[in-house]
This record gives structure tokens, sequence and C-alpha cells, in this order.
């Protein structure tokens, strides 16, 4: 594999999407024992005489099944042979969600079981710091959420532009700032996040 500053802004287009949605991924125990579990789950019933099957989303703690269900035929304007049908698969929905819920649980407690004591105490330690550029675009939209893994930051840290790399004019749009061409704040950037990883 090639790598290099160049490596990132060079990839095809399928390439690139593929890292639209990554995330940093860390385990760390303490703060997943205070996750909250979602209580949704996506229902999709074929119906006899129906071309197309009933498609929605049902919580089974905000939701009760019967005034669901009645809400849903009038909706699709089901007749009445169809709600039992309809019924059963709304609750054949929670019961395998609850089920494959119930099995993640125990694979994540098994996951973090089999973590060393030493190593555990380590990971509790960590404190997460969330970096944002120093400019006066990001001064309203700060955060102390990471993501769904690292949580909460322990610290935002507003200056973190250790390079002098980032200026405010640099996110005007081209016209107003002349000499700075499309793409001439890749390299820049990158070299700011690895020197602040």
């Amino acid at each position: 594999q090639r790598s290099g500053r160049g490596t990132v802004k060079n990839l095809r287009e399928e390439r690139t999407r593929m890292f639209d949605y990554c995330m940093p991924y860390i385990l760390l125990p303490h703060k997943r024992e205070g996750e909250v579990a979602d209580t949704s789950v996506d229902v999709m019933v074929e119906l006899p005489g129906r071309q197309a099957p009933v498609v929605c989303e049902f919580d089974w703690e905000m939701d009760e099944v019967d005034e669901f269900v009645d809400e849903k035929m009038q909706e699709e304007e089901l007749d009445a042979k169809h709600r039992e049908a309809l019924a059963k698969g709304v609750r054949d929905a929670v019961t395998a969600a609850k089920q494959a819920r119930k099995e993640k649980k125990l694979a994540q407690k098994a996951e973090v079981d089999a973590i060393p004591p030493a190593v555990r105490k380590a990971l509790e330690a960590i404190k997460v710091h969330k970096f944002y550029p120093k400019n006066e675009l990001c001064k309203g939209m700060r955060s102390k959420y990471v993501n769904r893994y690292y949580g909460q930051a322990d610290q935002i840290e507003g200056d973190a532009d250790p390079l002098g790399l980032v200026e405010y004019t640099q996110f005007l749009p081209k016209r107003d700032r002349p000499g700075l061409e499309d793409g001439a704040l890749v390299e820049p950037l990158q070299e700011m996040v690895s020197v602040c990883a």
C-alpha cells in the first residue's frame, strides 16, 4: 500500500466513500456501561392481497402494540382481516430484536471480562481531548461529544493549530482569498492532524 500526503486525496471516489463514516474506535468499559439501549425495531410485514409490504418502526417502550396497529391500519387503509397478521409481525420483530440485543450484551460482557485488570485500569484513566481549529467559525459550534465509542471529551482544546496553518481567511470563498487554489488546505490539515494525534 502506498502511503504519504497524497494518498487520501488521490483515492478513487468509490474508495473515498468507504471512509466517509469511519469513526475512531476504542473499547472503554466504563463508558460502555452507560450506553442507552435502542428500543426501536424496523418492522416489515407481508400481508395477503397487498403487493407492497407494510414497513414501519416500532418502539416497544414508547408504543403499545394494539394502539400502534390501529393507527397503522388507518394510515395504510388496511382491511380488518389484516389486523392480526400485522400485530403478529410487530410482536415477532420485537421478540427477534430483544433476543439480538440480549446476545449482543452477553458478547460485550465477555469482551470486557476478558480485559486484564491492569489494562482496564489504564483504559479508565484515559483522558480524551477534542481539538477544534483556531478560527472564529468554530467558536459557536463546539461540543464535548466525540462519537459513540469515546463519548464525551474530558476537555475541549480551542487552540488546535500548533503550526499556525489554519487561518480564518482560508475558510473564505475562493474569490475572497486570492492565491489559494482548490485543495490547498488538504496537506496543511493533514500535517495538523498528525501533529495533534
